[in-house]
């Protein structure tokens, strides 16, 4: 995708088949139009330049949620040691939205689940 010297259809393929087979967070016809927004790309128009970009951002997509996976599995044996042994309804919500950028520090802690939400 990142060579510019193929040809443009070939690097679209690669950069649709990325999406479908390892992330698409807005799933695939999503994430293919909040790419094509985010570079500017018009529907049949793409230079390889935004083909690069819509790389680079969808890896920084992916970084952030395989980020958030992981800070989010390393949580059961710190609170195994306090007590807590389940995660709550609303980490796993936060687990399975659908974001773009997850915040790596939320799968760090505990997010409330409607029972333990203060009410008022």
């Amino acid at each position: 995708m990142r060579d510019e010297s193929l040809p443009i259809d070939r690097g679209v393929t690669s950069l649709d088949s990325l999406i479908a087979s390892l992330h698409a967070p807005f799933g695939f016809l999503g994430t293919v139009a909040h790419l094509r927004e985010l570079v500017g790309a018009r529907r049949g128009r793409r230079t390889s330049r935004q083909l690069a970009k819509a790389l680079d951002l969808l890896e920084e997509s992916r970084v952030t949620h395989l980020a958030y996976r992981l800070a989010f599995a390393e949580r059961p044996s710190v609170e195994k040691a306090e007590g807590r042994r389940r995660p709550t309804a609303g980490d796993m919500a936060a687990l399975e939205r659908a974001e773009w950028l997850k915040q790596v520090e939320e799968a760090r802690t505990r997010v409330p689940g409607r029972r333990g939400r203060a009410s008022g």
